[in-house]
């Protein structure tokens, strides 16, 4: 089957936010949601194996991508939480899959667990997970107060600007050199729009990078431990820190499994395309007990 490839959009709290509606129809939903500042293409290699016999939506978190912009507020997981759950609702997408990638595994986790007859298996690569102990045991003044200096410093920021996508792809490749060249420049060539002076900017907003202090470390793993459907955590060897499946977090999942890939970094279904494809295809199929 040809790739078929509609753009949708929904509105969730006046913020207008797009997706990807791709694949076959009919089929069963597979629901992809990136990481930080990251953007829904990001998935186009991964999920050419299943495009034949799955319906793929992948949306663009707000602040990332296509979707709008907040103003005069930041970002938080229960802010793509509640996005995540009026897609889901909108569409109709229930029972539906989800993978999500660090950030949007966190966000696909909290629905999982807040509305677990929404979510028929739950895919976590390399998801965000809890806070090493020190910044997890850090003081409501200290957190305000590294909240306030950020902030601070945000507001003196202004968006980088770059000449194209051959710069893009340049400053792409050497942030992370384990991607192949096609895969760096299929990436700036979606993650960069035009500004009126003819420069570009990343598509992305870079308040979206501020503390995010909506749930504790508590809350987290009370939403995690009423999960029901099966989970499969997928982490990089050579990934980053306080994952899902990190600090003994997999104890508060019931019906889990934990993958490592080696030879892999935290954009791990960049850097093991096919294990990653060849673990999503087991996991999903439809006598998996």
């Amino acid at each position: 089957m040809q790739d078929r490839v509609s753009v949708g959009e929904i509105s969730s709290r006046r913020l207008r936010l797009s997706y990807l509606d791709r694949g076959n129809p009919s089929g069963p939903v597979l629901l992809f949601l990136h990481g930080l500042n990251d953007h829904n293409r990001t998935f186009d290699s991964l999920i050419e194996p299943f495009i034949d016999d799955y319906r793929i939506i992948t949306p663009d978190l707000r602040g990332h991508g296509d979707s709008e912009w907040v103003q005069g507020s930041g970002y938080n997981q229960l802010d793509y939480f509640y996005d995540l759950y009026r897609l889901v609702s909108d569409l109709k997408l229930a029972p539906v899959t989800l993978i999500g990638h660090s950030l949007g595994g966190a966000v696909v986790s909290l629905v999982a667990g807040v509305f677990p007859s929404m979510v028929d298996r739950l895919i976590l690569m390399e998801a965000m997970g809890l806070w090493i102990p020190e910044e997890g045991d850090l003081t409501v003044l200290d957190r305000l107060e590294s909240w306030v200096n950020q902030l601070s410093q945000q507001e003196t920021k202004t968006h980088k600007k770059i000449s194209g996508v051959d710069a893009a792809y340049e400053r792409m490749h050497q942030a992370n050199p384990n991607l192949k060249k096609a895969t760096a420049r299929h990436l700036a060539h979606h993650g960069i729009r035009k500004n009126r002076d003819e420069t570009y900017s990343w598509k992305y907003d870079y308040y979206t990078r501020g503390h995010d202090f909506s749930l504790r470390h508590q809350e987290s793993v009370d939403i995690w431990k009423q999960i029901s459907c099966p989970v499969l955590v997928v982490n990089a060897k050579n990934g980053l820190s306080h994952r899902i499946g990190h600090n003994d977090t997999l104890r508060y999942f019931d019906r889990v499994r934990l993958e490592i890939l080696d030879e892999a970094g935290h954009w791990i279904y960049h850097d093991q395309q096919t294990k990653m494809q060849e673990l999503i295809r087991d996991f999903i199929q439809p006598d998996f007990n």
